[in-house]
């Protein structure tokens, strides 16, 4: 993995991206039981909280994303 200043330890990058998962579950488990419980969409539009959710979870399918491709790119190539 490069960045703009050159190289970059993907093992770093591993470890910075743990701890984000971490912060996000931390933060998901100080979230209220109303904020964290899904609520189905009324005439009102869509919610705030879903929104919220929305939001969260594509953050945290980001961060595995990046994980996965640091950990792909960390192990070598096997001859076909």
């Amino acid at each position: 993995m490069h960045g703009r200043h050159g190289s970059v330890n993907k093992g770093d990058v591993s470890k910075r991206l743990g701890r984000v998962l971490a912060d996000l579950d931390a933060w998901e488990d100080s979230l209220t039981d109303t904020l964290r419980e899904y609520q189905a969409q009324d005439n009102d539009g869509v919610s705030g909280r879903n929104n919220l959710h929305l939001a969260f979870v594509s953050t945290k399918l980001l961060v595995r994303r990046l994980q996965w491709r640091v950990r792909k790119e960390r192990k070598p190539s096997v001859p076909a």
